[in-house]
């Protein structure tokens, strides 16, 4: 443990295994979709559709998806 973790370590307790279990509870999560179509006299439909998702957290890295549909 370096001088960098005493402040978090004293704030949750005192102990290094209870500021870990604190730091370790949060995880952000989000995800989301859209579509968009075109069509027309004398044009074929087509259309896009895109979803994603995405998420963090303390105890890892920033991660993101994407997939992509063309109709």
């Amino acid at each position: 443990m370096g001088d960098n973790d005493f402040p978090t370590v004293m704030a949750n307790g005192g102990s290094w295994e209870n500021a870990y279990g604190l730091a370790s509870q949060w995880k952000r999560r989000s995800s989301g979709s859209s579509a968009s179509f075109s069509s027309g006299l004398g044009l074929p439909t087509t259309g896009e559709q895109a979803s994603y998702e995405s998420g963090d957290g303390s105890d890892e890295d920033p991660w993101f998806t994407e997939e992509r549909r063309v109709f």
